[in-house]
């Protein structure tokens, strides 16, 4: 066993030169973490590496990720080979009964889930490393943790970097899944395709649980492509952009489902009639309700650019938002808001299934930085080093927590 990287003594522990201990195993001829129930514990390390672990001809990985109070953590596998053929991992949650929650799955060289956990004690998930169509081959796992907060204006967490164009807010990161129903919203697009800067998803994330609170029993709201994981447009680590070049960068934009009256609210056009550009008659399967509700709280933000609708969808939301002003469910400010911010029209094709949210646009940074030289202040802020570089990581494996 070797570091890949070392930290240095934290002030209470100056004399402890110790390394950090784990039990390697090669796992090709063992069935320790092969089931849900003997997942592999990964350390809740700010900053967390093993190197090198092997998935072998027909095998499964289990591991238990644990989320402390307060955070946001993303696991990463980054593959030895390709991504694609004999090569071609996945990583994925599941649940007690063994059952795919959501993932990563793309024929590219990593794969990388995140969470937030909002509560005040620890949240455990499993996850599944597996190889599509019995591909295997070497990965590294790494687990990053940063801050987190629900709320509506990211700056009010932040204010000491409020105006700086590098500050916490402008971070490019992967939009956390939801844990239950409350939260009022689900990720199902593209896991690679997730990614917003840190203040225009608390925005969502307000938006969606404000409509799940005022309106009980509503089903999560899909969100949709943002950007790409390194800020661009999805669709260019494929070679095939999937919106307008020079759209959906930066963590700026994001897509996001109407709510139905079906109450699937995952993503379905908003009118029974349609072309491939327009709705061809009412929205009259979209609930108006929620999604004006939901529109009126995104519009509680200054900082909204424009949201784009489909001509029939504001047929019915403008209307709505009257009579939610008349039952002081919005403000008249904010009302207002809807002949300003909204946009529709011959201008806007293709939002008879999804609206188009588009932030004051700011440049984001995505903020994995590469592994530093060194050795690493174990008090920083932003993340503690524990590499492993080894054939396998192999932990005490733990009761598997039902979700």
């Amino acid at each position: 066993m070797s570091l890949a990287a070392c930290t240095g003594p934290s002030a209470d522990d100056d004399d402890d030169d110790s390394e950090p201990s784990f039990e390697m195993l090669d796992d090709c001829f063992s069935e320790k973490n092969d089931t849900y129930e003997t997942a592999f514990s990964l350390p809740a390390e700010n900053r967390f590496e093993a190197l090198a672990v092997r998935l072998c001809e027909g095998d499964v990985d289990y591991y238990q990720v644990s989320i402390p109070a307060g955070k946001w953590l993303s696991m990463k596998i980054t593959i030895h080979g390709d991504g694609s053929g004999g090569d071609d991992l996945d990583l994925i949650e599941v649940n007690e009964d063994d059952a795919e929650v959501w993932g990563s799955f793309a024929s590219q060289p990593f794969e990388r889930i995140a969470w937030y956990n909002p509560s005040e004690e620890v949240m455990n998930r499993i996850v599944r490393v597996q190889g599509y169509n019995g591909a295997n081959d070497d990965y590294d796992i790494s687990l990053r943790l940063a801050s987190y907060h629900t709320g509506l204006d990211c700056d009010s967490f932040y204010p000491d970097t409020a105006d700086d164009e590098d500050g916490q807010c402008n971070r490019i990161m992967q939009f956390p899944q939801a844990n239950t129903d409350d939260h009022g919203y689900w990720v199902n697009h593209q896991a690679h395709y997730s990614n917003l800067r840190r203040e225009v998803a608390y925005l969502v994330r307000y938006a969606a649980e404000e409509v799940a609170r005022q309106y009980p029993d509503t089903g999560p709201l899909g969100l949709l492509d943002m950007s790409q994981w390194d800020g661009d447009t999805p669709g260019r680590m494929d070679g095939q952009l999937r919106h307008p070049e020079g759209t959906h960068v930066e963590g700026n934009d994001i897509d996001i489902a109407y709510y139905m009256n079906s109450g699937d609210n995952l993503g379905g056009y908003a009118c029974s009639s349609h072309d491939q550009y327009f709705c061809n008659g009412e929205a009259n399967l979209m609930d108006t309700e929620r999604t004006t509700y939901f529109l009126a709280k995104l519009l509680e933000s200054p900082n909204v650019r424009v949201i784009g609708i489909d001509p029939a969808v504001a047929d019915k939301v403008l209307p709505m938002a009257w009579e939610m002003e008349d039952d002081g469910l919005i403000s008249q400010s904010i009302r207002s808001l809807f002949q300003s911010r909204l946009a529709y029209g011959e201008g806007w094709p293709f939002h008879h299934h999804h609206l188009h949210f588009s932030w004051n646009w700011e440049s984001g940074f995505e903020g994995r930085d590469a592994q530093p030289e060194g050795c690493l202040d174990p008090n920083s802020p932003d993340y503690v080093a524990a590499a492993i570089e080894a054939d396998r990581l192999s932990i005490e494996p733990v009761e598997a927590a039902g979700r």
